[in-house]
């Protein structure tokens, strides 16, 4: 029979993920607990279930994207509307004016030039100009200037109807409008006078700059013989340390004798070239000490190798000679006797005899005269090593000495050094007094010498300084989103849905053993799950069930159970789906799988995988058939069985917890290497309590954004509370932006296979 493959999902709601499907599971699947656990009471997990949400910015941001974005085009139309509102109701108008800061002593040196200033200076100078420009006795004067009282508007806010001015408020509020600012990086300083006509800050900017610049002129006047003065004072001080710096120097010279310039130098050149001799000598001596000690080497021990030098020179030896010429006639003549007599022959014997005691002979003279010629060498060596020595040290006193002299010398020249640089300096700076003292009796009349001259008069604005367009349009759009994003995170945070695996871990012993995402986050884009790893075992969705799988078969296998009961939590939650593509892979890893439909209320099993579904579970605890009767090969799914739920008289609810269901599963779990159950909602039946008292391990399974983290806790505490070990929760159609789920990564996985 070949399988039938339908949309279980949409004929069955609870065996799916509603119209969308589910997608596979997730890599971030976790594996469950060891081995050893009471029986019942899971494996651990979160902390205890909070009224507060956890929540993922990245699925939230996602989930309400075009929201955000709606709220920002809203935000620019704000912005641009208050815009325009504010410029016609409340504009504001800024007239500057620039001042900059000089230096009065270096001024009056290089008037008309733009010389450097020091930046203390300059910071210094700038803060005391800034606060007079704001000194209320400026601001006072510039009030009575005629400009402004006759040709302002914003004077007559301080008149009464008897024409008289309120001077004390008129001058709080030009305090408020007016500003001085260094700026930064510069010798200037800003004055800024804010207000909603633009000629009335005009007028009363040009006020504040007069009476600024009388106070300045007045300053200047008083100042100058002070000025030409002091600088007369300093100059006649300055000669007086000159003279004395001289005579200092003088005597010093004298009492330490110290040559003319450059005296290092010669002391130096010899330093140089002791230090050259010393190196040669170093390694002359090291040369001499190695041929010292090979030498004695030899001696101690005659059996080294000599060099061919060596061995010529004691075969030269004329005892060594004469010993060879005579060894040579005594071979020569035996050679010729040899041709008339044997070997054997007396006479022959005799030569032989005599040769190798001349060879001795020989032999031993030679070495005799090796050691002798070593020895000589080697006292020759050790007198020409000595020598070497004390010449290095006597060139090292030598240097010492020179040392000495040097560092004296260094420091007689490191303080002619300082008493010349400070001679210099007061030579500069008396040239520099007697350059200000010209220039001040030249140009006192020069603007360039005050403290402060006017940059820059101030302009009449043309528009309004204040709102500006692109401030306006960002505060619009900071206060629409803001609004927004607070509405939308305020919702999540008292959502108490289930949304992520980050909600399951939140849960008392809320473990997550597996993440099926939501099938519009594969990227193969399947039409349903129901049997995927069936339809498309390379694909994403069956890799996921397989990720669901590896930690399910590990903690069976550790505890020895073999019955498994897959729950969901609400109708709808998919469990159906999860089990019958669970069912699937398991089967694929040689394993005998036997999967019983015991949802008597939406049974469908039997017809998703092709097979009859009566008789049944229902007509076996009926004792209408056997227990082998009822089950089923499921096709294209080798390894796989199926027990369907049974003909509808039989189906009765309180059959499931019997103890003839429970020797059923005895037999079942006897035959077959695990036994999977697809029970109905925890919530809608009562049924799934009593299976979970029958079977070794369970499951639940939750949909996301369907079930509420309160009733996930009752179930999951429920089902610790029975017999069966509760492995953890497998979280269906959960979307894969969140909690460190990438889409990109089911891209790839799609592209692997």
């Amino acid at each position: 029979m070949s399988m039938t493959l339908t949309n279980h999902q949409t004929a069955q709601p609870r065996s799916g993920q509603g119209s969308a499907g589910s997608a596979a599971g997730s890599s971030a699947a976790r594996g469950v607990g060891g081995s050893g656990q009471h029986p019942g009471r899971g494996f651990g997990g979160g902390g205890p279930a909070s009224a507060m949400t956890a929540i993922d910015p990245i699925r939230v941001l996602r989930q309400y994207q075009w929201v955000l974005a709606a709220s920002v085009v809203l935000g620019i139309v704000i912005g641009v509307a208050g815009h325009f509102a504010w410029r016609s109701w409340m504009p504001v108008f800024v007239a500057n004016a620039t001042f900059k800061v000089n230096d009065p002593i270096r001024d009056v040196m290089q008037v008309g030039a733009n010389p450097g200033q020091t930046g203390d200076y300059i910071e210094r100078a700038q803060g005391t100009v800034a606060a007079r420009l704001m000194d209320p006795e400026i601001l006072r004067q510039a009030i009575g200037d005629p400009a402004v009282r006759d040709n302002t508007t914003w004077i007559q806010g301080f008149t009464n109807a008897e024409g008289r001015l309120d001077i004390a408020e008129a001058l709080e509020d030009l305090s408020d409008r007016t500003r001085a600012i260094p700026m930064p990086n510069s010798s200037l300083v800003a004055l800024q006078v804010s207000g909603r006509s633009a000629g009335d800050v005009k007028r009363l900017n040009d006020a504040i700059v007069s009476v600024f610049e009388s106070e300045q002129l007045t300053r200047k006047n008083e100042s100058r013989q002070d000025l030409s003065s002091s600088y007369s004072s300093l100059r006649n001080e300055l000669q007086t340390q000159l003279d004395g710096l001289q005579s200092e120097i003088e005597d010093y010279v004298a009492a330490n004798q110290i040559p003319p310039s450059n005296f290092l130098d010669p002391v130096s050149q010899e330093v140089q070239e002791l230090s050259s001799t010393l190196t040669e000598l170093n390694q002359a001596y090291a040369a001499a000490a190695g041929q010292v000690e090979l030498y004695q080497q030899r001696i101690n021990d005659p059996s080294q190798d000599y060099t061919d030098e060596d061995l010529a020179s004691a075969e030269a030896d004329p005892k060594v000679y004469t010993l060879d010429n005579t060894l040579l006639q005594l071979q020569a003549t035996r050679r010729a006797e040899l041709v008339g007599k044997g070997p054997q022959h007396r006479y022959i014997k005799e030569l032989d005899r005599q040769i190798q005691a001349m060879q001795a002979e020989r032999d031993a003279e030679f070495h005799r005269v090796l050691a002798r010629n070593t020895r000589v060498r080697l006292e020759m060596a050790q007198t020409q090593a000595d020598s070497m020595a004390l010449q290095i040290e006597d060139i090292e006193g030598q240097l010492a000495a020179k040392e000495v002299r040097i560092s004296e010398l260094s420091k007689h020249q490191a303080w002619l050094e300082s008493k010349k640089q400070e001679k210099e300096g007061l030579i500069t700076r008396i040239a520099e007094i007697e350059g200000s003292i010209a220039a001040t009796n030249l140009y006192g009349d020069s603007k360039q010498t005050s403290q402060v001259s006017l940059w820059g008069n101030a302009l009449e604005p043309d528009r309004p300084e204040w709102p500006k367009p692109l401030i306006s349009v960002f505060l619009g759009m900071l206060l629409s989103f803001g609004l927004t994003s607070c509405f939308v995170f305020l919702r999540e945070l008292t959502d108490k849905r289930v949304k992520g695996p980050a909600d399951v871990s939140l849960i008392s012993h809320g473990r997550v053993l597996g993440v099926v995402p939501h099938l519009s986050d594969d990227p193969t884009n399947p039409r349903s799950i129901d049997l995927i790893s069936v339809r498309a075992p390379n694909g994403v969705m069956a890799e996921s069930i397989r990720q669901i799988r590896n930690p399910l078969l590990r903690a069976m296998d550790r505890a020895g159970h073999k019955s498994l009961l897959v729950v969901g939590g609400q109708p709808g939650a998919g469990s159906s789906s999860v089990l019958t593509n669970l069912a699937v892979s398991i089967a694929k890893t040689d394993r005998r799988v036997l999967v019983i439909d015991a949802n008597f209320r939406r049974p469908g099993l039997a017809e998703l995988f092709g097979v009859p579904g009566i008789p049944g579970l229902g007509d076996i605890l009926a004792g209408e058939v056997e227990a082998e009767q009822g089950v089923h090969v499921a096709p294209d799914a080798p390894g796989l069985f199926v027990l369907g739920a049974g003909s509808t008289e039989h189906r009765l609810f309180e059959r499931l917890g019997t103890e003839r269901m429970a020797g059923l599963l005895a037999q079942f779990t006897a035959a077959y290497d695990m036994v999977m159950i697809d029970a109905p909602a925890a919530v809608a039946a009562g049924e799934s309590q009593a299976l979970a008292h029958l079977v070794d391990a369970s499951v639940l399974v939750v949909r996301a954004l369907q079930e509420d983290r309160g009733l996930v806790a009752r179930l999951i505490r429920q089902m610790r509370e029975s017999r069966a070990e509760h492995l953890g929760v497998v979280l269906n159609a959960a979307r894969i932006a969140a909690g460190g789920y990438f889409k990109r990564n089911f891209k790839h996985m799609a592209s692997y296979h």
